[in-house]
């Protein structure tokens, strides 16, 4: 069974627990679906030749103004996974999005798998969007991120910064 068949029977499985239907495009290889409470958009992608198994959102739109300020936040929140559950926050630049993205090795994947990863994912792009969106409404994105946002940042991390 190759890697696309085997997530589409694992997604079955998956759906019936969630209670919507998960299943690859005509194509084959990508699945999309919404998070019912902020209509979020998730993509689960099996490349050909490939064996791995991708999860990403998009979360937002790169900021005009402040870029140098925003980025500086968004790689400390990237630092360890610590904010993300392990999952990667990333730039799309052909689309100017901030996306986040997961993968995980096929051949380990099961059913009970498959179905954490989805939940722990989508409830993570939801609190990394939160933050992200509660930055960027902050004094501390329209000042420039200073000393106090920094010690903001530590107190979320489990590490402590030092600074």
């Amino acid at each position: 069974m190759d890697y696309k068949t085997r997530v589409n029977v694992l997604l079955e499985g998956v759906s019936k627990r969630l209670g919507f239907a998960l299943k690859f495009d005509e194509k084959g290889g990508t699945c999309h679906f919404r998070d019912n409470a902020s209509q979020r958009h998730y993509v689960l992608e099996v490349l050909e030749h490939h064996d791995m198994l991708y999860i990403y959102c998009p979360l937002l739109e790169v900021p005009a103004d402040k870029r140098e300020t925003f980025f500086h936040f968004l790689l400390t929140l990237n630092l360890h996974g610590l904010m993300t559950r392990h999952a990667f926050v990333g730039l799309d630049e052909v689309k100017n999005l901030i996306v986040m993205s997961y993968s995980f090795p096929i051949d380990l994947l099961n059913e009970t798998l498959l179905f954490n990863m989805i939940v722990n994912f989508t409830s993570s792009a939801e609190k990394v969007y939160s933050i992200l969106d509660n930055f960027l409404k902050s004094n501390s994105y329209v000042k420039g991120m200073g000393l106090s946002r920094r010690n903001d940042v530590a107190k979320i991390s489990k590490f402590k910064m030092r600074i």
